[in-house]
């Protein structure tokens, strides 16, 4: 059991190193280069102020969009709509993302329970943490055009699962090499759970999740 949970916690920081790295780290390095970029400009023995705002306007666009990621970042890792209104919200904002940031619609859908049904927070959590690191594939990996996210609840399980239509792989057997899944399967297993990742090349992809309920 606690190897299982230094596991997802790995798994879990080695995807924040990754989003840090990838994304924050790269806007934080383009705000330093428009800085040398501005001050350049402004150490000219005839300075063109018009030119200097440019490249100060292009600054703050900069820092206003690496503000933006770290937000995102917060949010990635515990967002409020979770602990504040349940799993079927926190759910469509993720899908809302990875439609608006990637241009992939999501369908969300729902058997069992509406827009107000709560579980347990741990449940949640796991349910949660399994849609987000599918879709993140989805939407890093998948190249694909749609997909959906299906959440049920019935005979003592509460299961989600999200399907692409996208380019799919060849799931290695056993234990996932890649920190996503494995992440993905020892949440599941921490609770009772099962996860089941079903992908060919060329025939998108399926990660299934059911847990107890208790």
């Amino acid at each position: 059991m606690l190897a299982r949970v230094i596991g997802a916690q790995e798994a879990e920081r080695a995807r924040v190193a990754r989003d840090l790295h990838d994304e924050i780290g790269q806007s934080l390095t383009s705000v330093l280069l428009g800085q040398r970029v501005l001050i350049d400009a402004l150490d000219r023995k005839d300075p063109d102020l018009n030119d200097a705002r440019k490249h100060a306007g292009e600054v703050r666009a900069l820092v206003a969009n690496a503000l933006q990621e770290v937000r995102q970042l917060a949010f990635d890792l515990r967002p409020t709509v979770l602990d504040d209104i349940g799993l079927v919200a926190a759910v469509r904002r993720l899908a809302r993302e990875l439609a608006d940031r990637h241009g992939v619609p999501v369908d969300v859908r729902l058997e069992g329970l509406d827009e107000d049904s709560r579980f347990a927070a741990e449940l949640e959590t796991v349910v949660y943490r399994v849609v987000q690191e599918a879709l993140t594939n989805v939407a890093r990996h998948a190249a694909a055009s749609r997909a959906s996210v299906s959440i049920a609840t019935g005979d003592g399980w509460l299961q989600a699962a999200v399907d692409d239509d996208g380019v799919g792989f060849q799931p290695p057997p056993g234990r996932p090499a890649s920190l996503g899944l494995a992440g993905m399967v020892e949440r599941a297993s921490l609770v009772g759970g099962r996860l089941a990742i079903t992908s060919a090349p060329g025939a998108g992809t399926t990660v299934r999740l059911e847990v107890p309920r208790g």
